[in-house]
């Protein structure tokens, strides 16, 4: 689901027609939307059902995962209310605008990840 979300991603930002370009964009987010209900509800769920996880471990996994999903829907939130979202930056401009915000939330994630991991390891 993260791979068709990216390919939607990459093709919506190859096009040259814009209403084109925005189809691509609702694909890959319906492909985004599918990861979500697998990393907040289908996995959890199996886990549970499986009685391979404890409780502790559980509660861990999905706060990662709530924050993974937060920090992911902050980039198209954030571009949408920018310049770029209305054609007004280079993708020069663009890359410079979001390389500080995409590091900053990836190093934050694994920051925050690594600092309470030995909760997912029981």
């Amino acid at each position: 689901a993260i791979i068709l979300t990216m390919a939607g991603g990459l093709f919506a930002g190859l096009q040259t027609d814009p209403v084109i370009g925005w189809i691509w964009y609702g694909y890959g987010s319906l492909a985004y939307l599918g990861s979500v209900v697998l990393l907040l509800i289908t996995i959890p769920k199996a886990a549970e059902q499986k009685n391979s996880i404890s409780l502790n471990q559980l509660t861990a996994y999905r706060r990662y995962a709530s924050v993974f999903v937060v920090l992911s829907l902050a980039f198209p939130v954030i571009w949408f209310f920018t310049p770029a979202a209305l054609g007004q930056l280079t993708l020069d401009g663009e890359v410079i605008a979001f390389l500080p915000f995409d590091l900053a939330t990836k190093v934050g994630l694994m920051v925050f990840v690594s600092g309470a991991g030995e909760r997912l390891q029981g």
